[in-house]
């Protein structure tokens, strides 16, 4: 069994068509945050997403219990999952200078390294820490992995999956246990992208409508898509709810195929996970 404080949260479906010998016909996407890990399978050859799993737990004891996934797989893809990141536009980037920009607004441990990610569409780079610890396990185990940070994946997926869909502003919300982030698109450019701690619940609307403030939009007005850690019955959908009269949840893309094991796993829980883009070196 997985080990973690909360042995509860422990979700693993698999399709009865998924072989763990045939790794190489498998894309393995792995999201990481501070005590919970998860991952899904997609098959290249069927095109579908065939396994699930998710726990509280490290990536380590995640190979541990699921020592197949340190096979060679057709690609690798790991999202790091925290809040703590800036996007910088390209034309003012320089690679030699990205510890530097980072440290303008965060605390950089000796113990981390800086990452980058490319957002090609929105001609930024996305630049945020990852510990050396973690970062040595991933090399070790995924040699050839690319790493993306969560918001890369959350802004690409995003323009990817709604860019049709978005004729002014629209605000996604992506909540996790401890943190969320906001993101605000105007037709098809990023025009906000930020991350917050949530103490409680009130946290969220208050930083919801403080930006909503700040970029003079209507609460009443302003299509809000949620995605991840929130269901209808929850406290946080009950606050947003009476502020915020256009609320829905994400849905995934539509060119993707998904096992009959996702008909019970909302659309909008494991976001990132089963919408990922192409993102990260």
């Amino acid at each position: 069994m997985i080990k973690g404080k909360n042995r509860k949260h422990f979700l693993s479906k698999r399709d009865e068509l998924f072989d763990e010998r045939q790794t190489l016909n498998y894309d393995l996407i792995i999201q990481v945050s501070t005590g919970l890990v998860s991952f899904t399978l997609y098959d290249k050859v069927i095109n579908k997403y065939m396994f699930i799993a998710s726990a509280v737990t490290t990536l380590t004891e995640m190979i541990e219990h699921y020592p197949w996934i340190s096979q060679p797989f057709h690609s690798v893809k790991i999202i790091l999952e925290h809040n703590r990141s800036t996007l910088i536009p390209s034309v003012l980037y320089d690679a030699m200078e990205k510890e530097a920009y980072l440290s303008y607004s965060l605390d950089i441990d000796k113990r981390e390294n800086v990452l980058s990610d490319s957002l090609n569409q929105m001609e930024i780079l996305n630049i945020y820490p990852v510990s050396s610890e973690l970062l040595n396990t991933i090399r070790q185990v995924f040699p050839s992995a690319g790493i993306c940070h969560i918001t890369t994946v959350l802004i690409e997926s995003i323009w990817i999956n709604y860019k049709n869909l978005i004729t002014d502003h629209m605000m996604f919300l992506y909540l996790r246990e401890e943190d969320f982030n906001i993101l605000i698109y105007n037709s098809k450019q990023l025009v906000y992208s930020n991350a917050f701690h949530m103490r409680a619940p009130e946290d969220l609307i208050y930083f919801v409508i403080f930006v909503m403030e700040q970029l003079g939009l209507n609460p009443e007005k302003v299509p809000v898509i949620l995605m991840g850690l929130i269901d209808k019955d929850s406290h946080c959908y009950e606050l947003l709810y009476r502020y915020i009269r256009n609320l829905d949840f994400a849905t995934r893309f539509n060119a993707n195929a998904y096992s009959y094991i996702f008909d019970d796993i909302r659309e909008h829980s494991f976001y990132p996970l089963l919408n990922f883009p192409s993102c990260g070196s």
